[in-house]
């Protein structure tokens, strides 16, 4: 399945199963997801289970900086712990988002960096050290050497697994994001148009198509040019967020940001403020 007839057979099954799941509804994109995290966290608790007997911290303190391969490092990093803020577009189907959005933020921040870093610590701790031997799919050995084949098996089955609960997660964010979009006249009327179930089939859809023309790229390739549109996006967030903080300084908003009233519309009010400061620095 490396390449071939037989991967993109794979690929394009994959992504209609996993694209009617969402056509279906977010509630079953829900359950889905937390079935499949369940399943792809345990292993990784279990492995650490048995690896604590085998522990060496002194192998968590050696390094090679001079070997390590910043860009594709921090790549993959900000890679693994970025689009949070993607759950901001399915806020509308979310009952009392005020409060259940950041409380989900607040169990799953410390819940993601642990699942990343604990099997880190475990998987260097318990095997001896062997720089050569690390490379994609090496964790799934780390798993034989600890816990035998059968945890090596969900490891495997774990991480697969694991890719198909982001692209659930993703898929959803992105049509919504459509869906928002059109609903306020930045897109055509069509991508807002709700189906059967409720949902933006038509983004859905669309959404699905990106990742069918994305799979023929590599791994770092996918990485680099994801990074870069999410910086790009955040750019433009915190852009319009002072724009229109500066444009509604007296909109109604459901979170309070620590920026006192110089954002304000009131230009002469601004000068004044501005001209006052100055002579309070005069005085010092």
């Amino acid at each position: 399945l490396a390449n071939g007839l037989p991967r993109t057979i794979v690929i394009v099954a994959l992504v209609i199963a996993l694209t009617y799941l969402n056509y279906r509804g977010l509630t079953i994109v829900a359950w889905v997801a937390t079935v499949l995290v369940i399943f792809t966290l345990l292993p990784f608790l279990i492995m650490g289970v048995i690896a604590l007997p085998k522990l060496e911290p002194s192998r968590w303190f050696v390094v090679d900086l001079e070997n390590v391969q910043w860009g594709l490092y921090l790549n993959t990093l900000f890679w693994n712990l970025n689009y949070w803020d993607s759950v901001s577009t399915m806020a509308g189907e979310v009952e009392d988002p005020g409060k259940t959005i950041p409380k989900a933020l607040f169990y799953a921040l410390p819940l993601v960096v642990s699942g990343y870093f604990l099997p880190l610590l475990f998987g260097t701790g318990a095997v001896p050290l062997h720089r050569d031997l690390w490379s994609d799919g090496y964790f799934s050995d780390i798993a034989k050497i600890i816990g035998g084949v059968w945890l090596r098996l969900w490891v495997q089955g774990a991480s697969a697994v694991s890719n198909m609960g982001m692209f659930l997660a993703e898929m959803s964010g992105d049509s919504y994001q459509l869906l928002g979009m059109a609903e306020r006249g930045m897109l055509p009327d069509f991508f807002a148009k709700r189906w059967r179930y409720g949902t933006p089939f038509i983004s859905i859809l669309f959404s699905a198509s990106g990742v069918v023309l994305l799979s023929c790229l590599g791994f770092q390739e996918i990485v680099a040019a994801e990074n870069f549109m999410n910086c790009f996006a955040m750019i433009l967030e915190f852009l319009s967020f002072v724009k229109l903080r500066i444009k509604y300084p007296a909109a109604s908003r459901p979170y309070r940001i620590p920026l006192g009233s110089y954002f304000s519309s009131d230009k002469k009010d601004m000068q004044n403020r501005t001209s006052q400061h100055a002579k309070n620095l005069l005085h010092i």
